[in-house]
């Protein structure tokens, strides 16, 4: 199941909830995926934790929205608004999402504030929920696939997967923090087929979109 919680009296709903109906007798598939998870007493991971749920996190809200959190509901509640780094401390394998279209498709960015931990307004917003570039790149690319229950073949680049890649033209690994929403896209290919190239100039449009 995935289901939207907003704040922890949403996240202990759905942990109610889910806890009953297992008391009655149904077989939960795993993972859980409480979308957002956003606002939530780290203990609440540990939860996460004993029932095999997978968080769905949304970084660049901190971004776009922290400063509004902070000013609704105080700093040290907005500190925990995406506890990405908890999480994966917990071992968990959170995922990162746009929400759109509440915020852009642009899987850079979410990157980039998944890194950073800053708002619109430059406040560093829960520094210690900040994760590195390569975490930050996996909670888009392998941990959703995990969630979905799709890591046999998708997710990272291994023999045998299925060939959905996407070509930067740098690192975000080895690139400074701010320069992570500079790098652009290249090409992508879905299936091995080419569906998005940068320097496209009329190849057939069964092999390339153009932007």
């Amino acid at each position: 199941m995935f289901a939207h919680v907003n704040g922890d009296a949403a996240i202990d709903s759905l942990l109610d909830g889910h806890r009953a109906a297992v008391a009655a007798g149904a077989q939960p598939v795993v993972p859980t995926v409480p979308i957002h998870s956003q606002v939530m007493r780290l203990e609440q991971l540990d939860d996460y934790v004993e029932q095999g749920w997978e968080p769905s996190m949304f970084t660049v809200h901190t971004y776009l929205f922290g400063d509004t959190h902070v000013s609704n509901l105080g700093r040290e509640r907005a500190n925990g608004i995406s506890p990405m780094r908890s999480a994966l401390d917990r071992g968990l394998h959170p995922s990162n999402h746009s929400d759109y279209p509440i915020t852009p498709i642009n899987p850079l960015l979410l990157l980039w504030s998944s890194v950073a931990g800053t708002t619109v307004d430059g406040v560093v917003l829960g520094e210690d929920e900040s994760v590195s570039p390569l975490e930050g790149l996996r909670a888009l690319t392998l941990h959703p696939a995990i969630e979905h229950r799709t890591e046999s073949d998708r997710g990272s680049i291994e023999v045998g997967k299925l060939a959905d890649l996407a070509v930067l033209d740098a690192n975000p690994l080895g690139a400074g923090v701010d320069d992570i929403t500079g790098i652009a896209v290249v090409r992508t290919s879905k299936r091995g087929v080419v569906v998005h190239d940068a320097m496209w100039t009329g190849r057939s449009s069964e092999t390339c979109a153009p932007r």
